[in-house]
């Protein structure tokens, strides 16, 4: 029986087995992560690399460390591209390789367990977690950590045209550069129409309160 399960191996999933070992909360031995992938984080790795991504909108004080200020000392002091803007917005190289280091420093690699959760219950003081692969784990407290990306919201309108439109993170998109231009102009007239219901929505409401 483990003392801690983490269903989901993402950032927060990281975050908190990071936390639970650095804090002495528990042990390697006595923690697992369950994620369907081969690595930690690593549909966050494919998504940002998918979109280009080159700075994080978050500010430097997040990240999966515990030490607030850990990503900033991790900095290389000669590099001046590794922020960016007032709040200090890090870099997706520099956020990738803070993340490695803690994971290696917190050994989080040697809990993962590859698999995908299909069942949870509980059975009087513990949990029990199911795996599609058969595989049965119990733990004293359990932590769910799992997001909603795989299941991707479609517009009805959309998978009317799905020749045509294309999730930006969906699998079956290998690369941005398959896009044609098509959706640009979707994109656009959808915006266009959106700046023109908020012209019209600001002139009734000076209509109304002027």
């Amino acid at each position: 029986m483990y003392e801690w399960i983490i269903i989901g191996g993402g950032i927060h999933g990281c975050t908190i087995g990071n936390y639970l070992i650095k804090y002495e909360k528990t042990t390697i031995q006595n923690l697992i992560i369950i994620d369907p992938h081969q690595e930690p984080m690593e549909k966050w790795r494919a998504y940002t690399d998918k979109i280009g991504m080159e700075y994080l909108r978050s500010p430097s004080v997040h990240h999966i460390d515990v030490p607030v200020f850990s990503l900033q000392n991790f900095r290389n002091p000669t590099d001046y591209t590794a922020f960016y803007g007032q709040y200090k917005r890090p870099s997706l190289q520099l956020f990738n390789e803070h993340c490695e280091k803690v994971l290696q420093q917190a050994q989080l690699k040697k809990c993962w367990k590859q698999g995908r959760v299909i069942r949870v219950y509980r059975d009087l003081d513990k949990w029990i977690v199911q795996t599609d692969d058969g595989q049965s784990f119990i733990t004293k407290n359990l932590v769910l950590s799992v997001s909603v990306n795989e299941k991707l919201h479609i517009p009805e309108w959309a998978k009317e045209s799905s020749n045509d439109v294309k999730h930006i993170f969906s699998e079956k998109l290998l690369r941005l550069s398959e896009l044609t231009p098509s959706i640009v102009e979707v994109v656009i007239a959808s915006l266009l129409k959106l700046y023109c219901w908020l012209q019209d929505s600001t002139q009734i409401f000076q209509m109304n309160h002027g």
